[in-house]
């Protein structure tokens, strides 16, 4: 909840709420598809902190090839949204941010906020 707040106070852009939401639905869409698998398959959770990680890796390494492969493509795909939910937050936060050059310039007008509204990121490419 404390994202989407964040979300809507800095402005972020359209894009990267589309992004950041799309990849949430994914990740447990993702999560429950990895749960399943290991469930008909007999694995313990990842999580599971009554297995440890070498009984685990002997359960696998006794599975067909296909099933280790089918697993792989769902813990993959967990692992993929997640990191777009991350970057798709953190590259929006400052999207919806007013922009402001600081290199100085005499001849270039600085816009004034509207009431509300943060003075300005500073945009590093100028620098």
């Amino acid at each position: 909840a404390d994202h989407i707040v964040l979300l809507r106070l800095l402005k972020t852009r359209p894009l990267f709420c589309k992004l950041f939401f799309g990849s949430f639905a994914v990740l447990l869409a993702s999560i429950t598809g990895t749960h399943a698998v290991e469930r008909a398959l007999g694995l313990p959770m990842e999580s599971d902190h009554r297995t440890s990680t070498t009984q685990r890796a002997r359960r696998l390494a006794r599975l067909p090839a296909k099933q280790r492969r089918k697993l792989f493509v769902w813990e993959l795909l967990v692992m993929l949204s997640e990191n777009l939910l991350f970057a798709s937050f953190v590259h929006g936060m400052p999207s919806g941010l007013p922009v402001c050059d600081d290199d100085d310039d005499d001849d270039e007008k600085k816009r004034k906020p509207s009431k509300g509204e943060p003075a300005c990121v500073v945009d590093s490419d100028h620098r």
